[in-house]
């Protein structure tokens, strides 16, 4: 099957959402979004990965796959971050469906599982074929996703999955993980300077200082608006001793006087990014 034919549902779902008397306003629908696990065998897409992840939540279009041992609860808390980041005002319906086509086209899949060695083993047990090389994944563990205490990772490897394959690619000016991008010109100012490769040492007024060897620049581009979307919606409040290694401004505050560029930017209503953090709580009636 190609990207065409899971574009062509997910627009289908929208038939009859987009616009009313004055041709933007929404109407509210709730088809095409059931919250619960599901064997992936009886998706009409998912069919070669059922093997190795037999279970998925489909979040109107964008499944989360994961493998027997990850925890069922675990599964429906990231697919409901997914569905609290798109559907941010939480009325039932994605606030942008032209994010929601750049994502099914780009075949944007989360997949879990109990922890890096078993994904590893898991995505080399499925990897084979152009389709899976076109698909855009995003791994996220059981361990990490919504602790008993600790930080909920489900909010990081979600945003990251969203934001690569949906809202960069629908604002490429403002959001594009490359160099000129007004993003990355942002991420530019806050690591002080411009380093394709993690630099030795970062100068001591920058804010921004991820330093991950392995992360290349477009990649510290993601980490980027992750941190900064998040500190702006207030999800990283009193971690600053935990996370200061590689980011600074820990609340909104700072954010708003320091990073400026950012948060002109991540705020811009045109955009229609998240304004409020997800907590795993979707609370649109099915």
């Amino acid at each position: 099957m190609t990207p065409l034919a899971p574009l062509a549902l997910a627009l289908a779902l929208y038939g009859a959402s987009m616009a009313s008397g004055d041709g933007d306003a929404p109407v509210a629908m709730h088809e095409g979004l059931d919250l619960t696990v599901k064997d992936t065998r009886e998706h009409w897409d998912l069919e070669e990965f059922a093997g190795t992840f037999p279970k998925h939540v489909d979040v109107w279009g964008i499944p989360v796959i994961a493998t027997e041992a990850t925890q069922d609860e675990k599964v429906l808390h990231a697919a409901k971050v997914m569905a609290q980041y798109l559907d941010n005002d939480e009325d039932g319906i994605p606030d942008d469906p032209n994010v929601m086509s750049e994502l099914i086209g780009n075949m944007a899949t989360l997949v879990m599982a109990t922890d890096e060695d078993e994904l590893e083993d898991a995505m080399d047990a499925v990897w084979f074929g152009d389709m899976q090389a076109n698909r855009g994944f995003q791994g996220l563990y059981d361990s990490e996703t919504a602790p008993a205490d600790g930080f909920d990772a489900s909010l990081e490897e979600v945003h990251h999955l969203l934001l690569n394959y949906g809202w960069a690619k629908v604002h490429p000016d403002e959001l594009g993980q490359r160099k000129g991008s007004a993003i990355a010109q942002a991420m530019d100012v806050a690591r002080g300077g411009v380093f394709d490769e993690v630099p030795r040492r970062y100068p001591k007024d920058a804010w921004f200082t991820y330093d991950d060897r392995t992360c290349g620049y477009n990649c510290q581009v993601s980490e980027y608006v992750y941190w900064a979307t998040t500190s702006l919606l207030g999800g990283q409040v009193g971690r600053g001793d935990e996370i200061g290694n590689e980011w600074k401004l820990e609340t909104p505050e700072k954010v708003l006087e320091v990073d400026v560029q950012a948060a002109a930017i991540l705020q811009d209503p045109k955009l229609g990014l998240p304004t409020v953090l997800p907590d795993g709580n979707y609370s649109v009636e099915l």
